[in-house]
């Protein structure tokens, strides 16, 4: 390979041939495009389906896993630890110095916080969409269930219809002139 080539363009070009291979386009095709050799267009994408295949995501979080996994027991320990901790508390009293442990509610807290943490990271993520939905609206109830309940979609669905009815309209208020001398508050007085 001639050394003024930078490397990024030799990527872009064994990317390019391997684009134009996984786009239908065959091997002896590809190496008549470029002007070489069969051997060197299948070296280009052996090179990128290597690559993808080292570098991808399903690699990463098996990478990931062992990681986690080769410090299971000292992870264990630390948390048991944590769950263990105490604090000493130092009083002088006339008789000399007093020392009391107590648990170290923080400590403990704060593990139980990374453990909680660690099982929801852990948990598989759905497809679809999660919908937060209120105490008082239950995800399988619709609109017209004849309950008086709707779900969060349909009310949602409402407000949005109301809205666009609002933008639509003209808010116009048609309100009748007042005669002159009229006091606006005498009504107020007589009742």
């Amino acid at each position: 390979m001639p050394a003024s080539k930078p490397l990024v363009v030799r990527n872009a070009l064994h990317y390019s041939r391997w684009k134009r291979i996984k786009d239908g386009a065959s091997i002896e095709k590809v190496a008549e495009d470029d002007k070489v050799k069969p051997e060197t267009v299948r070296d280009s994408f052996l090179l990128i389906e290597t690559h993808k295949t080292l570098y991808s995501m399903p690699v990463l979080e098996t990478n990931q896993v062992e990681m986690i996994m080769s410090l299971q027991k000292e992870e264990r320990d630390s948390w048991r630890e944590a769950f263990k901790a105490k604090h000493r508390d130092f009083h002088e009293t006339p008789n000399g110095t007093v020392v009391t442990e107590e648990i170290d509610h923080d400590t403990a807290l704060s593990a139980s916080h990374a453990i909680t943490d660690r099982i929801a990271a852990l948990q598989p993520r759905s497809k679809g969409f999660n919908v937060n939905v209120q105490a008082n609206a239950s995800a399988g109830a619709s609109a017209n269930a004849g309950d008086g309940k709707m779900s969060f979609e349909s009310k949602l669905r409402e407000i949005l219809q109301k809205r666009q009815q609002e933008q639509e309209e003209p808010a116009v208020i048609d309100v009748p002139a007042l005669p002159a001398g009229d006091d606006d508050d005498a009504d107020l007085d007589e009742g």
